[in-house]
């Protein structure tokens, strides 16, 4: 296990609003972020990699808010890649619970330089709903680690489109998130983290 480079004080779900089975979307692989996008979270990867039309079979959800999300929104409006980008508002606890419960996978970002005073409490929300998760974030933090140690997802430095968009496009085959998603869902309960 890497040693921890700060405390990370656990906020997030407990996991008892996600008692229940998985709502499978056939044909879809839906990679959802859900909460605060503020100004230390990384939207200049998810935007290069908007600038080309994302993988058929690949929808991206916002159900956020922040100052980073308005800068993203704005850049993105007329790129090749929004036209599969859901853009909208928070969510209530019932629509939250719901939406989480028809993502394949959670996005969570970071921008460099904020691995000592961020840790993303979505990351422990979206493994308890049973997503993977999808880290654009700094090799060298908490997030990352905590990833890779769980084998929980992929990991993907900012500023690497390429490796982004190869990640979009192994994501949109047929067995990729699924299989993945059925095997990881069992592993990342409560008493995982």
């Amino acid at each position: 296990m890497a040693r921890r480079r700060g405390v990370i004080i656990e906020v997030g779900g407990d996991g008892i609003l996600f008692p229940g089975a998985v709502v499978q979307r056939e044909g879809v692989v839906r990679i959802l972020y859900a909460g605060n996008f503020g100004y230390a979270h990384d939207y200049e990867t998810l935007v290069a990699a908007l600038a080309a039309p994302l993988p058929k079979g690949v929808e991206l959800v916002f159900h956020s808010s922040g100052a980073g999300y308005e800068v993203f929104k704005r850049r993105i409006t007329s790129m090749p890649g929004a036209a599969r980008v859901v853009l909208a508002g928070p969510l209530g606890t019932e629509d939250w619970v719901d939406a989480m419960a028809r993502a394949d996978i959670g996005l969570v970002t970071m921008r460099p330089g904020a691995e000592d005073i961020l840790f993303p409490s979505k990351t422990y929300s979206a493994m308890l709903a049973g997503q993977a998760i999808l880290a654009v974030c700094p090799r060298q933090s908490d997030l990352a680690d905590t990833i890779v140690e769980s084998d929980g997802g992929w990991v993907i430095e900012p500023g690497d489109r390429a490796g982004l968009r190869r990640l979009l496009e192994e994501l949109a085959t047929a067995s990729g998130p699924r299989a993945y998603r059925a095997a990881t869902r069992a592993g990342l309960r409560p008493t995982a983290f």
